[in-house]
């Protein structure tokens, strides 16, 4: 079911006034933002094979911030116009409802907390619309599985709405790591990998409810990623996934 309307402006009103996405003095998303940056030199990495001629790259929520340089012409799609001055190739449409042909992707981003704002399973199957077969979604969500919400109704639920921050009080869904892998499989993705962050930061913050304090804690983020903790109680995850091939 897609997201109420009213919701829908409430969003594009707050990221039509943020100057400045990513905050210097946000300790915590700035810490998002290089997990994002991580990702994004592994997706460069098996894209130099794109044609600039005849590929397309979909940045879906961009907020008008670009992650990496490349030749092939990148799509800008955003809810919040104001994110979009000064893009060359730019739509302003909810994730929810793409006005995009099929399949004219090779690469789709979708990244920061754009699925949170939105139904998971309509994201997904609006990504998984414009997506070639073949070709590689990159996607961040916010889980439930955080530390963040031990102890009440959302911890590990597949869909809740909660209560949380960013630039003051956030309200927004979080989904489980399992209800993500689910719905990624439902709409033809395989996941060729997953970085999971803000984990023992997530606890830190439930404590101490200071989120740059807590930041300092994701440090600790590689040492669960091995002990393999992260899917458990990870805060976030970035999904990069390929569109499965139809024989």
């Amino acid at each position: 079911m897609r997201t109420q309307q009213s919701y829908l402006e409430r969003i594009r009103s707050k990221y039509n006034k943020i100057g400045e996405i990513w905050e210097q003095a946000d300790r915590w998303h700035m810490w998002s933002k290089l997990q994002i940056e991580h990702e994004m030199q592994f997706v460069a990495s098996q894209i130099v094979h794109l044609d600039q001629d005849r590929d397309l790259i979909l940045d879906v929520g961009s907020g008008g911030y670009s992650y990496f340089n490349s030749e092939t012409p990148v799509v800008e799609i955003d809810i919040a116009e104001q994110r979009l001055r000064g893009s060359q190739l730019a739509v302003c449409a909810s994730a929810e409802s793409l006005p995009l042909s099929p399949s004219i992707a090779s690469l789709t981003i979708c990244v920061g907390p754009v699925v949170n704002y939105c139904s998971l399973e309509e994201v997904i199957s609006e990504l998984s619309s414009v997506t070639k077969e073949g070709g590689l979604l990159v996607l961040h969500v916010e889980l439930s599985n955080s530390f963040e919400f031990f102890g009440s109704s959302s911890y590990r639920a597949d869909v809740a709405f909660v209560t949380t921050f960013y630039r003051g009080e956030e309200q927004y869904w979080v989904y489980s790591n399992k209800f993500v892998r689910r719905m990624l499989s439902a709409y033809g993705f395989e996941i060729e990998r997953v970085r999971y962050f803000h984990i023992i930061s997530s606890l830190i913050y439930r404590l101490s409810r200071r989120p740059n304090f807590s930041c300092f804690f994701s440090t600790a983020d590689s040492l669960f990623q091995r002990l393999n903790l992260g899917a458990e109680i990870a805060d976030s995850a970035i999904f990069v996934c390929r569109r499965a091939t139809i024989e």
